[in-house]
């Protein structure tokens, strides 16, 4: 059943974070909820507002939060730039949006007065460096003048997640994403001690799982994972073709091998996350 935010968010207990997987399909979206099942885990799903996937996914999330109804699951929008596609998000069935690239208070008030009429949430992104990010102080002004009920915090990586240490990080050493990962952790840090706001995070930034745990006990409310999840299904692909050619099984195989390596991944979040063995 889908969710306001708030509701799923409070249907968890302290000391965990709440799993955010990206999709892209119609089966990643079954895949999503089938994994939530299985691990008892409410689940968050992302949805990126570009194209016309976004609109298609609204309906596809609706249809399987209804086949798992057992599932507490909330539907969020991403990359949201405009008051009007906000509307059209909540009208459609997301119960969350993410707004990004808006600063002007007067239209983040707009945006948030009108999610909250339709009983949804609005959070703001931010990324690692804006001048925001930097002046808790303004940013808590700003969060108590628009009424907006979350932050999203990120920062530029590599287009090659750090996250899974089975992929081969093409364009960064494990040396640099390590790095990458403390600035971002100490940066989070800083935040949190001027900031009492829902704080969501982004989880193709970790190295190491035992970081990306502390942060899901300690600091985050939400973990946001896309390249980290795709990294998984590319794995379990590469391994079946790497396999003698009498132990491939053709595209049917690669297809499962796909799925595997995706709920693998994302069932491994839960649990690191905290949220298995919810009801």
């Amino acid at each position: 059943m889908l969710m306001q935010m708030n509701q799923i968010m409070g249907q968890v207990q302290s000391g965990c974070a709440l799993a955010e997987p990206v999709i892209y399909s119609a089966d990643s979206i079954n895949w999503c909820f089938e994994t939530a099942s299985r691990k008892r885990s409410p689940v968050v799903i992302g949805c990126l507002g570009m194209g016309d996937f976004w609109e298609e996914a609204a309906e596809l999330t609706e249809f399987f939060a209804r086949k798992y109804s057992q599932v507490p699951s909330a539907l969020s929008l991403e990359n949201c730039r405009e008051f009007h596609t906000a509307v059209k998000a909540f009208r459609l069935g997301f119960t969350n949006v993410i707004v990004d690239g808006i600063r002007e208070e007067a239209l983040l008030k707009s945006i948030a007065h009108m999610a909250h009429s339709m009983g949804g949430s609005v959070e703001l992104s931010l990324e690692l460096g804006d001048d925001l990010w930097e002046e808790p102080e303004r940013l808590e002004t700003l969060i108590r003048r628009t009424g907006i009920d979350g932050l999203y915090l990120t920062m530029k990586i590599s287009a090659c997640s750090p996250i899974d240490s089975n992929m081969v990080r093409r364009s960064i050493s494990e040396s640099q994403a390590e790095e990458a990962e403390n600035r971002y952790i100490q940066a989070l840090k800083k935040l949190e001690e001027g900031i009492h706001i829902p704080l969501i995070l982004d989880g193709d930034i970790f190295c190491h799982m035992d970081f990306l745990s502390f942060t899901a006990r300690t600091i985050a409310a939400r973990i946001r994972f896309e390249r980290a999840l795709s990294a998984g299904a590319v794995r379990k692909a590469e391994e079946l073709i790497s396999q003698p050619e009498t132990d491939r099984r053709g595209l049917t195989r690669l297809q499962t091998a796909v799925r595997e390596g995706y709920e693998e991944k994302l069932g491994d979040y839960f649990q690191v996350l905290n949220t298995h063995n919810r009801w």
